[in-house]
């Protein structure tokens, strides 16, 4: 089965999305939309904490998708479910934030059939100390596989694409500071971009 997961941060928000052209719609930003017409980017799954309705500290058993395409992230055990935080010391600028501390916590879409062949982007806001290479956000085609795309956290940032592993200088652990992520791939060419804050980096 396919499988979508995502863990091991501490994140605002969060879109995959299938990318061409960048004008305005209905996603996060003002950008693309659930199916990818009238020329905009496909937004596969859109996450927003300050969309959650739980209380400060409360367990999360499912994120609701905002790409309207129904990929909501599930967790049904306790043991790795991610927490949901909404009070002064842990917002950012004022909005909610989810933290997976636990060891394995994670959310999950089982199966998981949107996942694009052709290119993807994934954009996060987040931050972290994690330096044994857990994963951010990971897909597998099936229970046991190669990871098809996968970004972890070593003591730099590593992405695995179609079985192959790329390491970056990229350092998110050192100095964990809320920072915005972009990764960027496209099948057609093999290119690899990663914006660290705005700067690429990769």
């Amino acid at each position: 089965m396919n499988t979508f997961f995502l863990k091991k941060i501490l994140t605002v928000a969060i879109a995959l999305s299938v990318s061409t052209f960048l004008f305005s719609q209905t996603g996060p930003g003002g950008v693309g939309n659930a199916d990818g017409s009238n020329g905009q980017p496909r937004n596969i799954i859109w996450l927003d904490a300050s969309t959650l309705s739980f209380g400060d500290g409360v367990l999360i058993n499912d994120w609701t998708d905002m790409s309207n395409n129904g990929n909501n992230l599930l967790q049904s055990d306790d043991l790795f479910k991610p927490t949901f935080l909404n009070n002064g010391t842990d917002n950012l600028n004022g909005h909610p934030v989810v933290r997976f501390s636990l060891d394995n916590s994670r959310l999950v879409i089982n199966p998981f059939n949107d996942m694009p062949s052709s290119g993807i982007t994934f954009i996060t806001i987040f931050k972290t100390d994690e330096t044994d290479a857990n994963a951010i956000v990971s897909y597998a085609s099936a229970l046991g596989s190669m990871n098809e795309y996968r970004l972890a956290t070593t003591n730099a940032l590593v992405t695995t694409i179609e079985g192959n592993t790329y390491a970056t200088s990229i350092d998110y652990s050192t100095s964990p500071i809320w920072q915005m992520l972009m990764h960027k791939w496209e099948s057609s060419t093999g290119n690899i971009i990663i914006n660290q804050n705005g700067d690429q980096k990769y």
